[in-house]
């Protein structure tokens, strides 16, 4: 089976992103094929170990407000879009999601 496992901050060490990287460790050991989407990228690597069959994938240059397209960052400056609320996300839900989060997601 492909899992996609989708994490705010695959990067940080908070409970959540230690939950899903556990289960997803276990499901590779288990033969499916895992992988993790990451909304924001902060230090580009996880926190919590990771076996090396795991693929993570960032969306945004968390820092920059920068997007990544395949891994490479675009130069195209969203620090507005970064500055602007969620329209899908109350802040009073997630105050870490934004305009820019909002057009990555869709």
């Amino acid at each position: 089976m492909r899992i996609t496992y989708f994490l705010t901050t695959a990067d940080q060490a908070g409970g959540t992103e230690r939950a899903i990287i556990t289960q997803a460790n276990s499901m590779v050991s288990d033969g499916h094929q895992v992988s993790l989407l990451s909304l924001y990228r902060e230090t580009g690597k996880t926190f919590f170990e990771l076996d090396p069959r795991i693929d993570v994938e960032y969306l945004i240059e968390r820092d920059s407000w920068k997007v990544l397209l395949d891994g490479e960052t675009d130069s195209t400056d969203h620090s507005l879009l970064g500055s602007v609320s969620s329209r899908l996300i109350p802040e009073k839900w997630d105050n870490q999601h934004n305009a820019l989060t909002d057009v990555v997601l869709s």
